[in-house]
């Protein structure tokens, strides 16, 4: 028999993320949690806040980590990259019995997209090169995301390519090729004189937004420039050892913000949350060019809008990459 705090604290999970509290535990060793956790007032504050950074305490780890860069300075060089100097921690296939962090596969591909169309834009803003831009995304299907990335950038056609079944719907901005993107394609379209940019979801490399809890994926950046560079070797072992630091470590940090009223549609503080926050304050000053103090506002009505419409349950899942 579960106690009245534990089902008000499965109430407001709930409310927040629209699902179940899934902490993998039997209904009886749910009972007095935090009691048995022994953890002090602000950590049982900090763990009824912020349900992604949960596994944290219920490993019985019972530090949670701050990262100590605090608010102003979560960045693209600082947070979003694999680097060399990245952390380490040597891969260890046991897993572990709480996963609190989330994996939604069609947000996941939703963030990376506008972090990557936001920062060409805008680098692009004051040339020529930001005429005439043609998306071309192979690997596309099933894209029930798409049609709302499309809206979010009105100056883009897109052209989808995957030979599985879509979810996406065409439009003015949108054609959809049901073939695979081969190399025939590829020289095809390298002849024509629009600006491309070229998205493959077959992958400087991108850490990603709710990913699934051990995942190795990453989002890789090519430009032009970088065709003629030389190749770079990656060890397969320190990959690995990067990527399990990146999920079990520094998912899991706590990051400061301010976007305190987000609570309400499911953001906390931990990393995946505040990548999010970064990512669309980036497109909304980037792209929508909104006054600063109209920032966090559209940011908190992006964010439950993405929610709503990419997020929720309605959502047909998308296959698994």
């Amino acid at each position: 028999k579960l106690t009245d705090e534990t089902k008000e604290e499965t109430r407001v999970f709930s409310k927040r993320h629209g699902l179940e509290l899934k902490l993998k535990l039997k209904p009886e060793k749910c009972i007095g949690l935090c009691r048995r956790l022994k953890l002090s007032k602000e950590q049982k504050y900090l763990y009824r806040q912020n349900p992604h950074l949960r596994q944290v305490f219920l490993e019985e780890k019972k530090k949670l980590v701050f990262y100590c860069g605090g608010d102003k300075t979560f960045s693209t060089t600082e947070n979003r990259l694999l680097l060399p100097t990245s952390g380490r921690t040597p891969y260890n296939s046991s897993k572990t019995s709480f996963q609190t962090v989330k994996h939604y596969g069609q947000r996941k591909l939703l963030m990376s997209e506008i972090e990557f169309l936001t920062n060409v834009i805008a680098t692009a803003a004051h040339s020529t090169d930001s005429q005439n831009l043609l998306v071309i995304y192979a690997g596309a299907a099933p894209g029930s995301h798409t049609n709302y990335l499309s809206l979010m950038f009105p100056q883009l056609r897109f052209i989808f390519f995957d030979h599985s079944e879509f979810l996406a719907e065409e439009s003015d901005h949108i054609k959809i090729r049901r073939e695979m993107f081969t190399n025939e394609l590829a020289e095809e379209y390298s002849t024509i004189k629009e600006n491309l940019l070229f998205i493959c979801d077959i992958r400087q490399l991108y850490f990603q937004a709710w990913a699934p809890p051990r995942s190795t994926e990453c989002r890789l950046l090519v430009t032009q420039d970088d065709i003629s560079k030389p190749l770079i070797e990656y060890d397969n072992t320190d990959y690995d050892s990067a990527m399990f630091y990146f999920s079990t470590c520094t998912r899991t940090m706590y990051y400061e913000h301010d976007y305190n009223k987000g609570e309400h549609i499911g953001l906390d503080h931990c990393y995946d949350c505040r990548t999010e926050l970064f990512i669309l304050e980036q497109y909304v000053r980037k792209i929508k060019q909104v006054k600063e103090d109209e920032v966090k506002k559209q940011v908190l009505k992006l964010s439950s809008d993405i929610w709503d419409k990419i997020t929720s349950n309605k959502q047909v899942p998308s296959r698994k990459r």
